[in-house]
């Protein structure tokens, strides 16, 4: 049985707490799962076709992935050969302005706000996988077999 305490003060950045809820959350999943992989990744939705990134995605690049309304799932998501669940139902952003823009309780921190996105169940099955920090790019069947 896998498990975690997290423990983070005032001045802690939101960023951290989530990744540490992240990481926590995904070696849970790992090692109750044989049929599924979470890890961090930022998940795009386009055209109904499902393009995960791998790795340590950027603020910037969740920031654009929701303002172009591609973003399904920031951070963490769980991957399966049904498709895809995000972790999270919400990207970090701006605070400014967001005051009653949701029906939702936002969770505000200086500057940054956790803002809500609303991903269905899952996202269809994989089309390509990115690695971030390398040009390489793979569809889901390359991907399988490496």
């Amino acid at each position: 049985m896998a498990g975690a305490n997290i423990v983070a003060g005032n001045d802690a950045p939101i960023r951290a707490i989530l990744e540490a809820y992240g990481m926590a959350g995904a070696a849970m999943i790992n090692s109750e799962s044989n049929t599924s992989l979470a890890l961090p990744c930022l998940t795009l939705l386009k055209d109904n076709k499902t393009t995960v990134v791998v790795g340590d995605v950027s603020d910037v690049l969740v920031s654009k992935a929701a303002s172009s309304g591609a973003l399904y799932g920031a951070y963490y998501n769980v991957l399966s050969t049904e498709g895809v669940s995000a972790m999270f139902n919400g990207a970090i952003g701006s605070a400014e302005g967001v005051a009653g823009t949701s029906e939702l309780p936002l969770v505000v921190c200086k500057a940054q706000a956790a803002l809500p996105i609303f991903p269905a169940d899952s996202a269809p099955s994989i089309s390509t996988i990115v690695f971030v920090g390398s040009d390489k790019k793979l569809s889901a069947d390359e991907a399988k077999a490496k």
